[in-house]
């Protein structure tokens, strides 16, 4: 329908004008169908380590936020006795918002009286990102308890 359009156009039209009607026409047409691959590339997401709750003698829980920047996001919390972790959490997602998101994992396992370091990961399309790192310390093994009670059967020999 459009070449019979300018067809019937450009046979009405005086052949100057018809030139730059058709000149017009394919460079519009031309613009229209150039496919430029604009890739916007992903924002990193943030990661922002929190402070470790309910922390006991062989477990705690680990907190932090995560903004996605748009992108699908996940997150894991790597930590052990030392600043070079090795052991982390399973990953998780935090979505794909533009918007903080309170993150938190359970630790468990843990060794008493032992300052064990953290920090949460982030992931997405725009990279990894690690938040700072933080420490907790586990408390004591509590001591056994025991009662004593009144004795019972008690007979003479």
């Amino acid at each position: 329908m459009r070449r019979s359009l300018f067809i019937s156009i450009n046979r009405r039209l005086s052949s100057r004008i018809a030139i730059v009607f058709a000149t017009v026409s394919v460079l519009v047409v031309a613009l229209g169908s150039l496919a430029v691959p604009l890739a916007l590339a992903a924002a990193a997401p943030t990661a922002t380590t929190g402070a470790a709750q309910q922390v006991a003698f062989a477990s705690a829980t680990v907190t932090g936020k995560v903004n996605p920047s748009g992108s699908a996001t996940s997150y894991h919390f790597e930590y052990g006795p030392t600043a070079s972790y090795g052991m982390q959490t399973s990953s998780a997602s935090a979505g794909a918002g533009t918007t903080d998101v309170a993150v938190q994992q359970s630790l468990s396992g843990l060794a008493p009286s032992t300052t064990y370091h953290y920090s949460l990961v982030a992931t997405s399309a725009g990279g990894t990102v690690d938040g700072h790192d933080a420490t907790f310390a586990t408390t004591p093994t509590p001591a056994p308890a025991a009662t004593t009670s009144a004795p019972t059967a008690v007979t003479s020999a």
